[in-house]
This record gives C-alpha cells, structure tokens and sequence, in this order.
C-alpha cells in the first residue's frame, strides 16, 4: 500500500514495514545512549481516565436496559453511551468489584457472595456489557503487560472465562460501545535490544554508545512493533506496519496502540491502529476516538498539543480522520468535546509570560483539523481547573486566587462569545450538569489570597448565561478523590442525591432540590460501618479492626458510591454496605478479605 505522505493530516499511514521502520530508528538513534534506551517512568502513562446533555436520560436507560431490575445508577461517564473501565460495575441485581485478587461478585438483595473470579495479583478495572465482564488488569509483577480478561456472566454464580488477551504496554485508557472494548495502551520497547552498558568488559561510554547505535541500526520492525501472545503461546506483532501512524512531530520510539475487542466474538483482540508516539489524553464518544501530546520539554517556554482524531465504525476497525494543534496544555479528557461534527478544545498557554486561557473550535478538512473560531484570552494569569460542555455552552474554570466560572456561547463555531462570568473565592474542578439550568461543581474552597482550605460543593444556576450565580454551597473539608476522578462522583438524578467520599474515608451525601443542596449525612468508612453494626451482618469469621488506634488498623476509604432502587451502596476493598437512600440507614453489608487488610 502506498504511503500517505505527512501533509496536512500531520500523519504519515498506509506505509510499507521499510518506511516504518526508516522512521522509528531515526528517532532511536538520536536518543540511544550509552546505556540503552530506558525510560524514567512517565507519569503520563498513568490510566486517563464526555458526558453528553441529559444525565437523566442515561440514569433511565440503565434502568429499562436491565427490564425487571430496580433503578440503578451507572458508571459517571462522560459521554453517554460510552463506558468507562472503572473498579465497580452493577445491572441493578449484582454487584461487581475488584481488589488485588480479582472480581467478587455480589447479589445485591442478600449481600451475599454469588461467585469470584480470581485473577494474579494486578490493579483490575472493569466494563460491563450486557453478558460479558471485562476485566482489564495492569499485574503487579510484569512491567508493560496489559491483559484482558473476558468473563461470561450470564449466570453470575458461575463466571466462566471466554478469552484472555496478554497484549503489550501500559494502560493509559479503555472504552466500551455499542459491543465493541477499546483498550488503549503505550507499548515500550527497551527491553527488546540487547544493549549494552559501560560497566560492561572492555567498554565505556563512548563504545557502549557505539555499540548501542550499531544495536538499533541492526534492528527489525518486530523489534519495534507492538506485540500480543497468540493463542498458541508464541508472541506475535500485534498491528500491522500500513496501521502504524507517524507523526511529523513528537515521534516516538514508544508506540501508543489501540486494541479492539469485539465482544461477540470470542477470539483474540484486534490492534485496530497503532501511533508511533506518546498520547497524553484520550477521549472517546461511541464513533470517534482523538488523542492529544503536549509538547513538553521541561523549560518554561509555550508549549503545543497536538491532537488527532480517528473514527471508530460499529466494528474493531479505526481510521484516521485529521490532525491539528493549540497552543498550550489540556487538564485531561474534558477538555474535549465533540459537537455536530467540531471538535472544541480548551487549553492554557504562556504569551510573554502571562498565562491565559482559550476555547477553540476546529473542523476537520481534507486531514486537518482547521480552527475555525476560539475565545481568547480566559482567566490572565490563571490556569485552567474544570472544563464542562453542554451542546452549544461551554463551562470553564480558571484558578489563582479567585474562582471565574466563564460561560461560553459556541453556537456559532466561527464566532464563540463569552457570555457570563463569575468570581467566587476557591475554584471548582469537576463541573456536574443535572438538567434545568443547574450546574454541580465540586473543588477547594480558598481565602481571598487563594490558600485552600479544602472540599467544597456548589450548586450553580447557569440559566441565563449572560448571569451565572451560586445559589448553594456546602463546606465537606479536606480534599476528594472526586476532585480529580470523575468515576468517583455520584448524582441520582431521580431524587438528587449526590455523594462524593471524603479524605476521612467516609462518604459526604447530600440531595440537590430547587436552589439548594441539603445536607443528608456523612457515612463513615465501610468496614467501620460494619464493624460497628450488628454482628449478624458480618460475613466473616474476623471483622476487620475498626479503631484507629490499634496496630492493625486497615486504611481502606469508601472508593464508590452508587444507588440501586431505594439504598444507596457504598463499596470498599474490604467490604460493602447498603443503606437506606432516605436516611442512610444500613440495611445490610458483608465484609471482603484482601491481601492488605
């Protein structure tokens, strides 16, 4: 197949191994040292973890998907429609949640344990569709080893595994859709090379540079292409060269790669495409899938992002569509949103040492990705905290020492205004839409110098854009895993109910109505909650220590909070527990031994 030269798509597709390969080992020879090409750890590949409009119509279609099942509430995705791997999954009548060991499965009427599904020792997170699990595990004791795990769980008592996939890299995100897992990793490669080093016989560091290069010029593609383990055992590339993609810019010796497991189909994942270099951020609706790589090298210079978009059909096959850039850096995956074909960015960039802020909107033509309209120039000398678009409307948070919430028309992608603006002390770092011109926002209260003196909620009336205004605010304290992690937020539509956990490890739940946020309870960690409830409900022989105090004590936090019917379930590693929704209760819970606690 021809190649597609760079051009305007900024991505060179379609070529042959021997350009590939060209490529790779250009960028390898100029970065091979005299000890190899070892990476420091990258804090970029830590997992990444786009909600559309109407959290109410997700929460609803939960529960008509599940027929007889109550109400439940799902994963706090981002765009609806798109799962999101995560370390709890339910269909309203079981309970799925990992620990180190694997899956425990729960029925939730009795609390009882249906089954497990163990699983070596790795950091596990979970998709739920339809009959099938999937597990996707990082194990603890191999370094660049992703493996997927998929569980036939049409009867929950009796999990039965269907395939596993052993695939390279690390995991930076995964999705599901319409029957389709996407799972997307960054496959390293420095123990691929037999280098050498200059504590080696007879070399130095000028030799063993020499000999390194010689390495690297001696290579083959399958030195660098990404691999998976075949069914057989033996380990085989697992893109093709013509679905490899290289960048102009920021090529990379590591590949970020795509593998695509359709889930009614029991045979081996499908690398669908892979990009020779780094991805920052992923974000995903259910057809298109874009990446972005800040260009950062350490100095205080203005940097770039460069983003790309690729399409995702109803099968496991990926295409690419069109390449772009903006100036300055994203805060993660919700600085994204694709609307009637744009795609909106939001970015903070450095202009003769003042930081600001911009929205651009860009359009995809002939495999660029043109900008067609931007609102310049948000919150001088501020950073970006919180981003958060409803069709048209765009929310942003910028931070110093004051919080302005900024409301940003994009009706007209050729001419965005900004609408409304309000300052309040603190910032907030998750945006929540829950329908009738109201706006969640959970972040740091601060002093008007900007210090942060911890949790707070805020309820926001953005009817009119032009005005924006608090009309709420609830003090939690300390800080929240929700700040930083969306997964670990919760909102009830049906009745308002929001719980976010606590530094303390317990859960703060409170219930939106009107303008106002009431405040319903605080419930305490998980295995204090059961530790201090009736012994009857315990399911284990040895409760789990609950004093603080005490040599043995077991640090293990509320990690999500969801509702299913009328209780509202909170689940750690070492236990879950159901309340009753209206007054917090406990209904019942059961304990779950791990190996840390």
């Amino acid at each position: 197949m021809p190649a597609t030269p760079f051009g305007a798509s900024r991505l060179l597709s379609g070529a042959d191994c021997d350009v590939v390969l060209e490529r790779v080992v250009t960028v390898a020879l100029e970065r091979v040292t005299a000890w190899g090409l070892d990476q420091p750890y990258d804090w970029r590949v830590m997992p990444v973890e786009v909600m559309a409009t109407d959290d109410i119509a997700m929460a609803e279609s939960a529960a008509t998907d599940a027929g007889s099942a109550p109400a439940f509430s799902d994963t706090n995705t981002q765009e609806a429609g798109v799962d999101e791997a995560d370390t709890v999954e339910t269909d309203g009548r079981v309970l799925y949640t990992v620990d180190e060991n694997g899956v425990t499965i729960i029925d939730i009427a009795t609390a009882a344990v249906l089954g497990t599904v163990d699983l070596e020792p790795a950091d596990h997170r979970l998709l739920l569709a339809n009959d099938t699990l999937t597990v996707i595990s990082s194990p603890w004791s191999r370094w660049n080893t992703t493996v997927v795990t998929r569980v036939d769980i049409t009867d929950p008592s009796r999990p039965v595994t269907v395939h596993t996939d052993e695939l390279e890299g690390s995991l930076i995100a995964a999705r599901s859709a319409d029957g389709v897992v996407r799972v997307i990793l960054r496959s390293g490669i420095s123990d691929r090379l037999d280098f050498v080093t200059p504590d080696g016989f007879g070399l130095d560091e000028e030799r063993a540079l020499i000999r390194n290069r010689e390495i690297v010029a001696a290579s083959s593609i399958d030195d660098w292409l990404p691999r998976r383990l075949a069914d057989d055992g033996s380990v085989v590339s697992a893109v093709d060269c013509a679905d490899v993609a290289i960048p102009d810019t920021g090529a990379d010796i590591a590949m970020t790669w795509v593998a695509s497991i359709d889930l009614s189909d029991t045979g081996p994942a499908v690398g669908s495409i892979a990009l020779a270099g780094r991805a920052d951020t992923v974000y995903a609706t259910a057809r298109s899938l874009h990446t972005a790589t800040t260009d950062w090298d350490g100095s205080d210079r203005d940097t770039t992002t460069v983003v790309h978009s690729f399409s995702m059909g109803s099968t496991t096959a990926i295409t690419h569509v069109a390449s772009g850039e903006v100036p300055g850096h994203l805060i993660g995956q919700f600085a994204l949103s694709e609307y009637l074909g744009d795609l909106r960015v939001a970015s903070t960039h450095t202009v003769d040492g003042v930081s600001r802020s911009r929205v651009a909107v860009l359009r995809p033509s002939d495999g660029e990705l043109v900008e067609v309209g931007a609102v310049e120039d948000l919150g001088l000398t501020e950073q970006i905290y919180a981003v958060r678009y409803i069709g048209p409307l765009a929310y942003v948070v910028t931070f110093r020492q004051v919080d302005p919430l900024y409301v940003l028309d994009l009706t007209d992608p050729a001419a965005p205004v900004m609408r409304g603006e309000l300052k309040i002390p603190g910032y907030s770092s998750y945006l929540h839409p829950i329908g009738e011109g109201r706006l969640l926002g959970l972040g740091q209260d601060a002093s008007e110098q900007g210090v942060t003196t911890g949790t707070q909620l805020s309820l926001f009336d953005v009817s009119d854009p032009a005005t924006p205004t608090r009309v709420d605010q609830v003090l939690i304290g300390g800080w929240s895993e929700a700040e930083w992690n969306h997964l670990a937020f919760l909102y009830w539509p049906a009745d308002g109910t929001v719980a976010v956990p606590r530094s303390d490890g317990g859960v703060f739940v409170g219930r939106v109505s009107g303008n106002s946020i009431e405040v319903i309870g605080v419930l305490a960690p998980t295995a204090v909650t059961l530790g201090a409830a009736d012994a009857g409900i315990i399911a284990s022989d040895d409760p789990l220590p609950t004093e603080p105090g005490r040599w043995d004590y077991c640090w293990d936090p509320v990690q999500r909070a969801l509702v299913v019917g009328d209780e509202l379930i909170t689940v750690a590693m070492t236990g879950v527990a159901m309340h009753a929704l209206d007054d917090l209760s406990l209904r019942r819970g059961l304990t779950l031994r791990n190996d840390w606690c």
